[in-house]
């Protein structure tokens, strides 16, 4: 769903944020889950979401995909984060190593209240099964709205750093000595 081709979604988008911080849409007992598929979703007042609630973003498409390749949503108003934000993975998507996905846009200037900036942390992310060799870097989540795909390089075992140092100390000293000169 692209919301220029479907002039509702940022309301209808409003809307289900309004019922993530009410809980008035679901029975008490069941959180209130707000899915957003691939695209740019506009939020123009100010959003908060509730302690049981669940933001799920969709990752779809990889490397050379026409941007956004996931969901992406733009805050012109203050935002405070709560509950669980959950990100799934469609068949489409490309896991690779140092994708850096901005999933949220803060429009707003520190200090100034009624900005986008936002406040609050999820108390719960919920991030999709990687293999081994990948992780998730959510460091900049709150400060940027981005959140990394790193590939994690292993460390090499101590043998194996003291025999590379050992090759390393051979060579040097092998190019240092003088070459023997001949005489006839």
């Amino acid at each position: 769903m692209h919301p220029l081709r479907f002039p509702a979604l940022p309301w209808l988008a409003t809307a289900g944020m309004a019922l993530l911080a009410t809980g008035t849409a679901h029975a008490a007992d069941t959180p209130a889950v707000l899915r957003l598929e691939p695209g740019l979703h506009v939020f123009d007042q100010p959003q908060v979401f509730a302690p049981d609630g669940v933001l799920e973003l969709v990752l779809s498409g990889g490397v050379g995909c026409a941007s956004p390749c996931h969901s992406q949503l733009l805050f012109k108003n203050t935002v405070h984060f709560d509950g669980t934000l959950k990100l799934t993975m469609d068949d489409q998507f490309l896991a690779w190593g140092g994708h850096q996905m901005v999933l949220f846009i803060y429009w707003g200037v520190p200090d100034m209240a009624g900005t986008g900036l936002p406040t609050g942390h999820f108390h719960t992310l919920d991030l999709p099964q990687l293999d081994p060799s990948q992780g998730w870097g959510t460091d900049s989540l709150y400060t940027n709205g981005s959140i990394l795909l790193a590939q994690l390089v292993p460390e090499p075992p101590t043998p194996a750093l003291w025999l590379g140092g050992a090759a390393l100390l051979a060579a040097l000293a092998r190019a240092r000595r003088p070459a023997a000169v001949r005489t006839a």
